[in-house]
């Protein structure tokens, strides 16, 4: 009787187990889709747990057009100032233990545990302005990017040694040097560019650039400005990483500040559109690459600090010029060096009254699309803890100039046809200014096989119409000094 009874159970038993892998299998399907599958590819979505980025974005932009005007012109006052932020790892760390920083960029960078010294020092500029009413300050570091755990520290920082800016004041700039100092990651989607997050390297970066504002912000003296373009199409200093016969965005940009009464240099500022990877990734060196090689010239010729704000980088690299590769930084940063000297000797006219302001929103980004294949991809969950959900965007007018800036890789094909869309105005699109959220491509690179559309498009198809679109927005803004004009009929470029 009693065996009959066992008998009975087993079937039991085996149902049992049965039903509880098909429990877990469940569970591991259900958890999987969670994190990955095919989740839709449009640019605006309902956010997870939070409203539509729309209906966030609407209320902000309604509240900067509603704003007064944010733009005035008088008599320039500038004053500038540098940092060596080298000098400054140094006295935090010791010479042993700066050896022992990783190196940001190339990514295998950073799972090294050291560098092999300094070629080259790294700095910290700032560039501060008045005109009229409004204030605004340039900073620009050696480093790969400027992420938000940089620019809310420099706030702070700031804020608690009195000098009260808003974050429209301030226009944050980054070389993207992949040979600088790593270990200042923020969001995870940091950490392969960058390093794991040090406290210590983080306190270092952000104490250098709140002194540079702050040293710039207390000398201003009277100034003068001039500004300059050229197109270096034809010097092939550019080639288009995705394809070589792609359009390159090869414009060298040249500000320059200079004393009124004494004609000596304030402050030269440069912007270029190259990838800083002259510098071998074979080289675990510091460098600045070649816009330390450019910015050293031109304060040897102007004794001045000088400022350079990566361009539109976005899918453009330098071009090959040959063997040695360790001559590739010196080479090119003494060839713009020569352009932009020759720029501004033959600057025709320097301006005392200058109009000046700035214009920036905090946009609310759809869930980024970190994609494990053309059609699937990490869940907005997943891509919510790993990507920032906010993107700071700017329109920073400095004369005739308006510099729009961007938290990402700008496409130059993108701010090409930007450039000159304003009669009389020239736009000059920046990279870096915060919060970094990868690559801005033309929509019709999205699903090629390549590092920037596959890897780095973490906003997905349409990010380029939105952010062209947005920027144009913001340019509007600092033209009109009677508020936001009528945008009816406002397209971005295709």
């Amino acid at each position: 009787m009693k065996r009959e009874q066992k008998t009975l159970k087993q079937p039991s038993a085996t149902r049992r187990t049965f039903a509880r892998r098909v429990t877990v299998l469940a569970w591991i399907v259900f958890i999987g889709w969670i994190c990955i599958g095919p989740w839709h590819r449009r640019w605006v979505e309902t956010s997870v747990f939070s409203p539509s980025p729309d209906v966030v974005n609407e209320v902000r932009w309604s509240g900067l057009e509603s704003s007064s005007a944010i733009i005035s012109t008088g008599p320039l006052e500038a004053s500038a100032s540098s940092v060596d932020l080298t000098d400054r790892l140094k006295e935090a760390f010791g010479e042993p233990g700066i050896k022992q920083l990783p190196l940001a960029g190339y990514g295998k960078h950073v799972f090294s545990k050291s560098n092999l010294g300094v070629a080259d020092s790294l700095f910290v500029k700032a560039l501060s302005l008045r005109s009229g009413s409004s204030h605004i300050c340039l900073v620009t570091a050696d480093l790969l990017f400027i992420n938000q755990v940089i620019v809310d520290g420099v706030m702070q920082r700031l804020h608690d040694r009195g000098l009260h800016l808003t974050r429209d004041q301030l226009v944050f700039g980054a070389t993207h040097t992949h040979s600088a100092y790593g270990g200042y990651a923020g969001k995870l989607l940091d950490i392969p560019s960058v390093g794991w997050p040090r406290a210590k390297v983080l306190e270092v970066i952000v104490c250098g650039m709140a002194d540079a504002i702050i040293t710039a912000t207390d000398h201003h003296a009277p100034a003068e400005m001039a500004s300059a373009s050229r197109d270096l199409r034809d010097h092939h200093y550019v080639t288009h990483r995705i394809d070589s016969k792609l359009p390159t965005n090869d414009w060298l940009d040249v500000i320059a500040i200079r004393n009124r009464e004494t004609k000596a240099s304030i402050a030269t500022v440069a912007v270029f559109g190259a990838h800083a990877t002259c510098h071998s990734s074979h080289d675990h060196r510091v460098s600045g690459d070649y816009p330390g090689v450019l910015c050293e010239l031109l304060e040897r010729t102007y004794h001045a600090p000088a400022l350079f704000l990566a361009g539109s980088v976005g899918s453009m690299r330098p071009s090959d010029f040959g063997k040695p590769r360790s001559k590739w930084s010196r080479w090119l940063g003494c060839l713009l060096a020569l352009e932009a000297v020759d720029m501004i000797q033959h600057l025709a006219e320097y301006h005392e009254d200058v109009a000046l302001g700035s214009a920036g929103i905090e946009l609310k980004l759809p869930s980024a699309q970190l994609k494990v294949s053309r059609d699937w991809r990490f869940s907005p969950v997943v891509s919510g803890i790993l990507c920032p959900s906010n993107g700071y965007l700017q329109a920073v007018r400095i004369g005739d100039r308006v510099v729009l800036t961007t938290p990402s890789d700008f496409s130059g094909e993108l701010a090409l046809p930007m450039r000159d869309a304003t009669p009389g105005i020239t736009s000059i699109v920046t990279s870096f200014n915060g919060n970094y959220v990868g690559y801005i491509l033309p929509d019709e690179h999205y699903d090629l096989e390549t590092y920037e559309a596959r890897t780095m498009s973490i906003l997905g198809p349409g990010a380029a119409r939105y952010f062209q679109t947005a920027l144009s927005r913001l340019k509007m803004k600092v033209l009109d000094e009677n508020g936001m004009p009528d945008l009816a009929g406002l397209t971005p470029s295709k």
